[in-house]
């Protein structure tokens, strides 16, 4: 069990000190990516010449939106096998965002060599990929009418859930601001305050904004494109909350237990390290691989395992791709295991004593 003292600095960690950057993270990529998305996905289903960069530069955004927008663009029939491949590589989901809050060095040089890999395994896959041909013409065959997103339920049953939610965002977003001020404080100004009435302050507010962010992941539908800012920004925040509440307290948890020396770890098991992240970044979703961020924010994982898993990591843009091809999902889920283990122990042969 999680002492109460230690549990307080957990919830704390995981709202105000990485949270509301996280918060803010999510803010100005939704700010931006709407207005510059549509005109991105545009140039790609017009100009295959730019398709796979284009491809790599929208899994590069934080977030899972600009992959699932490719995944949606292959399924229509308007980009090639290799053009997704490097959006999937690219892409590292919704823990993008917390790895530029604890580590942005890290993160920079992750998510750009995942890029880098991406767009030439893209270029690759385009020139001269294997079960390309058939890939594609039986997503074409079925005449790009997938639907890789559910609506959500009737527009009035969605209108009925967002009003019934609407305390709940109150709450979230005003714990949210404490956290961004509290936050910009700490960064700005100096440290947070460890005792007295201001940590006690701090400690309700992320009390609140966690449970605020449980109820939206247990009741909120699905979130949609055009969803307003502050309520897709809400709904994006509160899992990614959860997963580094959830993952800091088990790692409390194994640090009391046992006594753990990460750097000792990752030389006993050396390139096994990245090859196990390159597979680990299998797992469909944000949330492990949120976990793994994590970790490496407690225990400072090797950069080869970080950036394993970046290259080979999908976020949400996996389930849509297997819930519109399922062939398709494994048979790129093998390309970016393939070139994740490659690109990590390259990266552990050569720089990795550096990063």
């Amino acid at each position: 069990m999680i002492p109460g003292g230690v549990l307080a600095e957990v919830l704390t960690e995981a709202w105000i000190r990485i949270g509301a950057f996280v918060i803010a993270s999510v803010l100005v990529v939704q700010f931006i990516g709407r207005y510059t998305a549509s005109r991105v996905v545009g140039v790609l289903g017009d100009r295959p010449r730019v398709q796979v960069l284009g491809g790599g530069l929208l899994g590069l955004v934080p977030g899972c939106g600009g992959a699932i927008a490719v995944t949606s663009l292959y399924a229509d029939g308007r980009v090639g096998f290799g053009v997704l491949v490097a959006a999937l590589a690219a892409t590292a989901g919704d823990s993008a965002f917390v790895l530029l809050v604890v580590d942005a060095r890290l993160a920079v040089i992750a998510y750009g060599v995942a890029c880098a890999v991406g767009v030439g395994l893209g270029v690759a896959i385009e020139t001269h990929g294997v079960w390309v041909d058939r890939i594609d013409g039986a997503v074409r065959q079925a005449g790009g009418r997938r639907q890789l997103r559910s609506d959500g339920g009737s527009p009035a049953a969605r209108r009925d859930r967002s009003d019934a939610h609407a305390g709940v965002m109150i709450v979230w977003w005003s714990a949210a601001a404490v956290s961004l001020v509290a936050g910009m404080w700490g960064l700005f100004v100096g440290d947070l305050p460890e005792a007295g009435t201001g940590e006690k302050l701090l400690l309700v507010v992320a009390v609140a904004g966690i449970a605020a962010s449980a109820v939206l992941v247990v009741r909120s539908g699905p979130t949609e494109p055009e969803t307003p800012l502050g309520r897709y920004t809400a709904r994006t925040v509160a899992p990614i909350v959860l997963w580094i509440a959830v993952a800091v307290g088990g790692f409390e948890l194994l640090m009391s237990a046992v006594s753990v020396d990460p750097a000792g770890i990752a030389e006993l098991v050396g390139p096994f390290a990245p090859i196990g992240a390159g597979v680990f970044g299998a797992i469909p979703g944000c949330g492990p691989h949120i976990g793994l961020v994590t970790a490496h924010a407690e225990l400072g994982l090797p950069a080869s395992v970080l950036i394993a898993d970046a290259v080979n990591q999908d976020g949400d843009a996996l389930f849509s791709l297997l819930a519109a091809d399922p062939a398709a999902a494994v048979v790129a889920t093998i390309y970016t295991t393939v070139a994740a283990v490659a690109t990590g122990v390259g990266v552990y042969a050569t720089v990795g004593l550096f990063l």
